[in-house]
């Protein structure tokens, strides 16, 4: 049975975080073009034990993007994005990559790829991925999304595709000005395709002056997810999230926000269960 082998891949599959809300984007219509740029940072650790072995990981991610809204289109761009991963105290990645370059550090040695240098399959990847779209939504009136079109390239497995996607309204809801509370059906990407649907509740925390805060509060659950060729089976995964983030009716944007999601699940192979993951990640947004 070839289960340590894939715990490593256990770990990544819970700290890849990613939420596409089944809700509504507000927006006036207009035909001017409004870009707004936001970093998203995701930092989880996960603690794994199957078959009496302990792993650690320990992984952060940062994604830089923005949302162009013209009308009641929104489209999506990348900017950048950086990752760092820690098995057991041993460093496996240390990434950073834009349109520009890409920046790789292994065992303390940076190296640094000039787009305009690099070989023409690294140069293709950079150009392809980062400051071009890489997704449009089209609304209707009332801001609910009517139609999604990705347009990010076929070089992009799209597993990544649709987790990027996710990354990038894990801070987007709807807000509804004229409600305290209200709520939104969402999927969190478990990895590899997999999610877990759940609701997240918002209610607003504060009055007056904006920006507006209000707190959120969610549960998200899949009893059973196997991944192809995998010994392994995630069982009784459970996301449970809380936190808060502020809304500027000025900018007709979400402007910051914190989210600390507790996440648990059983581990199965033969049918049997064999082990346990736990741990934590910590989601923060900001508009740039």
């Amino acid at each position: 049975m070839k289960v340590r082998s894939h715990i490593c891949c256990i770990l990544f599959l819970f700290s890849s975080l990613a939420l596409f809300p089944q809700v509504s984007i507000l927006g006036a219509d207009t035909a001017q073009t409004v870009t707004n740029h936001f970093k998203l940072e995701l930092v989880s650790q996960m603690t794994t034990d199957v078959l009496n072995q302990q792993m650690n990981l320990k992984a952060d991610t940062e994604l830089a993007y923005n949302w162009q809204k013209n009308g009641r289109e929104r489209t999506l761009v990348l900017d950048s994005l950086r990752l760092k991963a820690v098995l057991n105290g041993n460093e496996m990645v240390n990434m950073f990559s834009s349109r520009e370059k890409l920046i790789v550090v292994k065992q303390g040695v940076t190296n640094t790829i000039l787009a305009e240098t690099a070989p023409e399959n690294v140069k293709n990847s950079l150009q392809n991925q980062y400051d071009v779209p890489f997704c449009k939504l089209e609304l209707d009136k009332q801001g609910t999304v009517v139609k999604r079109l990705n347009l990010a390239s076929k070089e992009i497995q799209p597993e990544s595709i649709d987790t990027t996607i996710a990354n990038a309204l894990l801070f987007h809801p709807r807000f509804d000005p004229s409600a305290k509370e209200w709520s939104a059906a969402t999927e969190l990407s478990m990895g590899h395709g997999s999610f877990a649907k759940g609701t997240l509740h918002y209610t607003r925390k504060t009055k007056g002056k904006p920006p507006f805060v209000v707190k959120v509060s969610g549960l998200f659950e899949n009893d059973r997810v196997h991944q192809f060729g995998s010994p392994v089976t995630i069982r009784r995964a459970r996301y449970v999230v809380t936190g808060e983030q502020a809304y500027d009716p000025k900018r007709e944007e979400w402007v910051s926000g914190n989210l600390k999601i507790d996440v648990t699940n059983d581990v199965e192979a033969e049918e049997k269960i064999v082990g346990k993951a736990s741990g934590t990640i910590i989601a923060t947004f900001k508009i740039q």
